[in-house]
């Protein structure tokens, strides 16, 4: 079961590309992630867990693409993200939150 990322671009705005034709594939043992700020890691991680979609390109968890609105309820179920600085929602549990 990997996250598979296929000729993955993401720009903000018209600037140059933080992911240009991006190919990778990520297994369930990887759990690292490493470079300099700015590296593009955090817009990877936001792309897998469908927080934003690629400028280009395609990401898909056992064949759900979650660019289609009909599919992006059961790839969510299936693949998440926690960011290092996260915004709590009020009024709800840490679980409720990480849910």
């Amino acid at each position: 079961m990997s996250l598979h990322f296929t000729r993955c671009t993401f720009r903000y705005g018209r600037k140059v590309p933080v992911l240009d034709r991006l190919d990778l594939s990520v297994d369930h043992r990887a759990t690292v992630l490493l470079g300099p700020n700015g590296a593009g890691k955090s817009t990877l991680m936001g792309i897998g867990a469908s927080w934003i979609l690629p400028t280009e390109g395609s990401v898909t968890w056992r064949g759900i693409d979650p660019s289609r609105a009909k599919s992006r309820a059961a790839y969510r179920r299936a693949v998440g993200w926690l960011p290092q600085h996260i915004k709590p929602m009020p009024g709800l549990t840490v679980r409720e939150n990480v849910a």
